[in-house]
C-alpha cells in the first residue's frame, strides 16, 4: 500500500510504502532487525581482520602489510558498528 504525506510549509508530497517492515512489533521488523545485526556484526569482524592484516599484526595473507587494508578495514568496521546500532535502535519501542 502506498500513501502520500504533504510536508508542512513546503507543499511537497512524499510517498511511503507500507509493509510488514513498518508495522511496529511485526514479524517484518524483527526480521529486518536481525538482518541488520548479523550484517553489521560480520562487517565489524571483517573490518577488524582487514585492519590487523593491513597493520601486519595478523599474517598469512596477501593483504598482510598492505596499507590499503589498514585504511579500508577501519572504514568497514565503523560502518558495521553503525549498522549494528541501526539494528539495535530498530528493535526499541518508539513512543
Amino acid at each position: 500500500m502506498v500513501s502520500a504525506v504533504v510536508l508542512p510549509f513546503s507543499g511537497c508530497r512524499v510517498g511511503f510504502v507500507w509493509g510488514p517492515w513498518n508495522n511496529p512489533g511485526g514479524e517484518g521488523v524483527l526480521a529486518v532487525r536481525w538482518i541488520l545485526l548479523v550484517v553489521g556484526a560480520l562487517m565489524l569482524v571483517v573490518g577488524l581482520i582487514w585492519t590487523l592484516q593491513g597493520l601486519n599484526v595478523l599474517g598469512g595473507s596477501a593483504m598482510t602489510g598492505q596499507t590499503l587494508w589498514a585504511v579500508v578495514g577501519p572504514i568497514v568496521a565503523i560502518a558495521g558498528v553503525v549498522i549494528v546500532g541501526l539494528g539495535v535502535r530498530r528493535g526499541t519501542a518508539r513512543r
